[in-house]
């Protein structure tokens, strides 16, 4: 990884937002992207942080500070056997082993660091009665909850297969809830100055989500109900927002970070690959290139 020597510290973190979201195993970006915030720029207590589906445990930790987990984690315990298995087909994704065991026992996450952070954490998931995204605050969690809500906004139709509640409403990730530009209209909306996304996706965008949902002739996931016209109205509805929002605002305030590729380390089922020397040269990729983004210095001193 790049060593870049930067004066970064000299800024305001209050005014900062930092987006982190989603499209599955390419999280691993994430992880370099947010690595590099710490080391080389300094940015460590961000005003507010929403972290969607896979981004969720890495920016749990880095808002609760324990960097030196966030890449071990990642690269050593989130392997195909224990985590992503092809052949448990009724669970593919095994949050079980993911939150609880690693997250809450073999390298424990610490939420009284999250609470206590003036850092405010967010995670994004679908509300399956509504259909709207809501966004789980986690300092006003309990413990318990806290890692219901990891598990919450990771909960892929089909992948996982459980219902997870939180606040008495059920839960799941979805492709609005995982998208960033939802939560950049959130942030500009809540007068945010400075906006940073890890987008993981270079230069395309597919609707997986949506594509699950209509393939989909399972309604148990959803509620016991069938897919709703609901979840397209949001869709729209996000679309229209966001284009009412002003291009000069949007343009000043965020900052997008994304790979300068179209990932090609992930191959044959590149978006749930998590062998380790993929993962190892995604997190790396992403640290030399964060470490080094024209202009990122300058936006955070502007």
């Amino acid at each position: 990884m790049a060593t870049v020597t930067t004066n970064a510290r000299w800024f305001d973190e209050s005014k900062i937002a930092i987006i982190a979201g989603w499209w599955w195993m390419m999280s691993s970006y994430s992880v370099g992207s947010a690595l590099a915030l710490h080391d080389v720029y300094g940015l460590d207590e961000p005003w507010r942080v929403i972290a969607g589906s896979w981004s969720a445990g890495t920016m749990s930790y880095y808002v609760s500070q324990q960097f030196e987990f966030i890449q071990d984690i990642r690269e050593n315990y989130i392997t195909w056997q224990k985590f992503i298995n092809f052949k448990r087909f009724r669970q593919i994704l095994d949050l079980d082993y993911l939150v609880d065991d690693v997250f809450g026992a073999q390298v424990p996450l610490n939420t009284n660091k999250i609470k206590a952070s003036q850092t405010e954490l967010l995670f994004p998931a679908l509300n399956q009665v509504t259909w709207n995204v809501d966004y789980l605050d986690i300092q006003s969690l309990s413990d318990e909850d806290v890692y219901k809500a990891l598990k919450a906004t990771k909960a892929i139709p089909w992948l996982y297969n459980k219902k997870v509640m939180v606040w008495w409403h059920h839960y799941a990730d979805s492709y609005n809830s995982s998208q960033p530009w939802l939560h950049i209209e959130k942030c500009l909306r809540d007068w945010y100055e400075k906006i940073i996304v890890l987008d993981n996706v270079s230069t395309w965008n597919v609707d997986v989500m949506t594509f699950l949902l209509l393939v989909s002739k399972r309604k148990w996931w959803i509620m016991d109900t069938p897919f709703s016209a609901q979840y397209y109205a949001q869709n729209l509805l996000r679309k229209q927002t966001i284009d009412s929002l002003d291009r000069l605002e949007w343009e000043w305030k965020v900052f997008r970070l994304a790979p300068s590729d179209s990932l090609p380390y992930f191959g044959k089922k590149w978006i749930l690959n998590a062998q380790q020397d993929v993962i190892k040269r995604s997190v790396a990729q992403w640290y030399d290139e964060t470490a080094n983004a024209p202009w990122l210095l300058d936006f955070l001193h502007r």
